[in-house]
C-alpha cells in the first residue's frame, strides 16, 4: 500500500528529488522503472545507471534519445551482456567508450579495439578484461595514447608491445 502511494506521487515531485531517489542504492526496481520514462534527461541517467534498474527498463532506455543516458547505461554494473553488444553498435563514440569501460567480454572488447573512435580504442587498451591478444593489436594503433594505455594495462606482459612510432613495434621492459 504505502509503496504502491509512493510510486503514484513519484511523478509528480521534484527533479531534484527524483535525481536523488534514482542515485539511492536503496531505490527500489518499480521505482527506478517510473524514472526510467521520466522527461527529464538527468533522472533518466541516474535511473540507468543504478544496480536495481529492470531489464526491460534497461532495453527501453538502449534506445533513448539522449546519449548521455545510453552511456550511463553502458556504465551500468548489472547490464546484460547481449545490451552491451547492442550499444557497441552505438552511432556516438561516448556510449561505445562507455561499453568499453566497462565491459567484460573478451570477444566484444576485441571488436571495440577496432572502432574508428580512438577513445574508445583507448578505452579498450585501458580496461582490465582486455586479453592479451588484443591488447598486442592495440600497441600497433597510429594513436600514441592508445599505445600507452596498452602499457599501463595490468595485462601487459613482456612480450606485448610499447609506445612507438605509427607502424613500429617497440618491446615493454620488465614490469
Amino acid at each position: 500500500m504505502i509503496q504502491s502511494a509512493f510510486l503514484d506521487t513519484l511523478p509528480n515531485m521534484s527533479t531534484e528529488v527524483k535525481c536523488d531517489i534514482a542515485e539511492s542504492y536503496c531505490t527500489f526496481a518499480q521505482a527506478l522503472d517510473v524514472l526510467a520514462n521520466d522527461k527529464d534527461v538527468n533522472v533518466r541517467k541516474r535511473a540507468a545507471r543504478h544496480c536495481n534498474l529492470s531489464e526491460k527498463s534497461m532495453e527501453k532506455l538502449l534506445t533513448d534519445e539522449s546519449w548521455s543516458v545510453r552511456e550511463s547505461l553502458a556504465l551500468n554494473a548489472n547490464l546484460p551482456a547481449h545490451l552491451f553488444d547492442k550499444l557497441s553498435e552505438d552511432s556516438n563514440p561516448k556510449v561505445r567508450n562507455a561499453v568499453a569501460f566497462s565491459c567484460k567480454s573478451p570477444e566484444l572488447l576485441n571488436k571495440l579495439a577496432k572502432d574508428k573512435d580512438l577513445y574508445v580504442r583507448q578505452a579498450v587498451a585501458r580496461n582490465s578484461h582486455t586479453p592479451e591478444a588484443t591488447l598486442d593489436l592495440l600497441s600497433y594503433d597510429s594513436n600514441i595514447w592508445t599505445q600507452i594505455a596498452v602499457i599501463e594495462n595490468p595485462n601487459t606482459n613482456g612480450c606485448t608491445t610499447t609506445a612507438r612510432p605509427p607502424g613500429r613495434r617497440m618491446t615493454v621492459g620488465s614490469r
